[in-house]
């Protein structure tokens, strides 16, 4: 089996022209740093203490997701318990759920926890009732999937 072939970093003259978007080009210089820098220290952990697990709905690559009880409201809510990742992502999450909410079909982020003993991070968002995944995947058109698509890009 012949070696993998090495190429070089970059095609491009260091003389080139360098392509810029038109639009974003100069978006974080317009806002603070808090709009993009997601390392400052902005995150307000709170504790598992006020909330409850009941069952669990699913489960992806970055964690689980269990419908639980807020106990201080009595208050429905997805709890949803990240497996190990760095920092930066939990961050980045956060960051972007902050910046979407109040847009249409966004759901909430009501808290961000962390377990005292293992430090393990979760987030808590609103319940909503919705069809599971793959039950969804079967029923849904063609049509269905253009539709979505548009109301993800209207957000």
């Amino acid at each position: 089996m012949a070696p993998p072939k090495k190429y070089p970093k970059s095609y491009r003259a260091p003389d080139a022209l360098r392509v810029m978007s038109r639009v974003y080009a100069s978006v974080n210089l317009k806002n603070p740093p808090e709009y993009w820098d997601d390392t400052l220290p902005d995150v307000k952990w709170g504790t598992l203490e006020s909330f409850t697990v009941v069952r669990q709905l699913g489960k992806g690559k970055y964690g689980e997701v269990f419908e639980g009880i807020d106990l201080r409201s009595g208050a429905q809510c997805v709890v949803k318990i990240m497996k190990p990742v760095k920092e930066h992502r939990l961050r980045r999450e956060m960051k972007i759920l902050r910046h979407v909410a109040g847009g249409p079909r966004i759901i909430r982020l009501l808290e961000v926890l962390r377990d005292p003993d293992t430090r393990t991070p979760c987030f808590v968002f609103d319940l909503v009732n919705a069809m599971n995944f793959r039950e969804l995947q079967q029923a849904v058109s063609d049509y269905d999937v253009r539709h979505y698509m548009y109301q993800l890009l209207q957000v």
